[in-house]
């Protein structure tokens, strides 16, 4: 750092060493410093005098025992619900470009918010950059697969991902992505964490996510596990079998529901709460499969069990129903 020194009618700046504070004093880095009395008997006498900043104006750089944060770090106020990039350290303020507030992201928006520097000691402050030559985080990428997919062959699918888009990260740290899982009703939750960058973040997940995807694609043995349907393929193969063909489309229409005879097909009271309330806000988007009988004029549910009872505890007195018929018996014996 430099000093101010006076003296013989001259002044200049000198190198001198940085101060050592004691634990809990401020290390404050001169932007004005002011001219005073004192100053000036200095200037006049001989012999030397250095001045680290006489009744200077500055910043404060750090309180020796404490973290602190520079231009460049990505830091959070909790209490203020406010996370930004550190543009500049002022007098007076500290300038932010918010992170998120008009997406729902953690990227930059380019909205600059000053924060008073008076306030900045008393909050709780989190600090994703401490060391900004190495800003790495751990992140996870979450997705579900059933039962009875090739866990082995999801967990290659996950790695694969991760390592080819963070292989820079992993080369320079040394830390590998990795598998944790947890049981769900409809599978099993298969959690990717790695290390990735803090400000790249979103980015970084979007490529993984897609990698993902188009792997999952591309394998048989590996299917997404979706609430009340089971699984993607099993609702397409469902969707295949059940949707009527042209022919039955005039098949289609509302049936009592005290003619329907659920059987003793399982069904969740969760799950039943969660798709009443589905079709109470969009409707019943896909008719059930019903099949008649001639004889008692009943119906026996071939698929949507669960949406006929969704339906029922929504009070409704008649469902839309694909209607089938018994095939008709041969006469050969």
């Amino acid at each position: 750092m430099k000093a101010l020194v006076l003296g013989s009618r001259k002044a200049w700046m000198e190198e001198v060493p940085k101060p050592e504070p004691e634990p809990g004093w401020p290390v404050i880095r001169t932007t004005l410093l002011p001219i005073c009395g004192s100053d000036r008997g200095a200037f006049l006498t001989d012999g030397e005098h250095r001045w680290a900043g006489h009744e200077g104006v500055g910043v404060i750089e750090e309180v020796a025992g404490e973290s602190r944060f520079r231009p460049g770090d990505r830091v959070q106020f909790p209490s203020l619900n406010l996370v930004g990039d550190v543009k500049d350290i002022g007098a007076m303020y500290t300038m932010l470009d918010q992170v998120g507030g008009t997406i729902g992201s953690e990227e930059p928006v380019g909205r600059y918010i000053l924060v008073p520097n008076a306030m900045l000691f008393s909050q709780v402050v989190i600090n994703y950059t401490v060391k900004q030559e190495a800003a790495y985080m751990l992140d996870e990428v979450v997705i579900r697969i059933t039962y009875d997919s090739d866990w082995e062959a999801a967990e290659q699918i996950l790695v694969e991902a991760a390592t080819e888009v963070t292989g820079d990260l992993i080369q320079a740290t040394g830390v590998k992505p990795y598998i944790r899982s947890d049981w769900y009703d409809y599978g099993v939750y298969l959690r990717l964490r790695y290390l990735t960058r803090v400000k790249e973040r979103v980015e970084l997940a979007y490529k993984i996510q897609k990698m993902i995807f188009e792997g999952i694609q591309h394998s048989p043995s590996v299917d997404m596990a979706i609430p009340y349907v089971y699984s993607y393929r099993a609702s397409m193969d469902r969707r295949e079998e059940v949707a009527p063909p042209d022919q039955e489309a005039g098949n289609v229409r509302e049936i009592d529901i005290s003619r329907i005879q659920p059987g003793d097909y399982p069904v969740d009271a969760q799950d039943v709460e969660l798709l009443a309330k589905s079709v109470a806000a969009q409707g019943l988007l896909q008719p059930i499969v019903v099949l008649r009988n001639p004889q008692s004029g009943q119906y026996e549910i071939l698929a949507g069990h669960l949406r006929y009872e969704a339906c029922k505890r929504l009070g409704w007195e008649s469902v839309p129903a694909v209607v089938r018929e018994y095939p008709a018996r041969s006469n050969n014996k």
